[in-house]
């Protein structure tokens, strides 16, 4: 099973989602796309579609990105570079060794 969302604020404010599913990854993919083209928006205030997610042995999992209004579509996660004080953080990590040295 293959499923995402529609969301979107509605005109008071109040959060709403839809949840549409496929059985197969074929149609998912289509669908996921053609909802990324954002038609399916007319009044809704701050429209986004959820990440594609599949069902597997282990859980679920996200195979297609989420996207927002303006952003190109593309089914490659982009992944976003770690902040300067995160990688600063990992600067003295050492993987194996021993612990008395640090």
């Amino acid at each position: 099973m293959f499923w995402f969302y529609h969301e979107y604020l509605d005109e008071a404010r109040r959060f709403r989602i839809h949840r549409f599913e496929c059985d197969s990854e074929k149609d998912a993919r289509k669908h996921h796309k053609q909802a990324c083209e954002f038609r399916w928006v007319t009044q809704h205030v701050e429209p986004s579609v959820s990440s594609l997610f599949a069902k597997t042995e282990t859980g679920s999992r996200a195979i297609v990105q989420g996207h927002r209004p303006g952003q190109p579509y593309h089914t490659d996660f982009q992944p976003v570079p770690a902040p300067d004080a995160v990688r600063k953080m990992f600067e003295n990590v050492r993987i194996g060794g021993n612990p008395d040295d640090l």
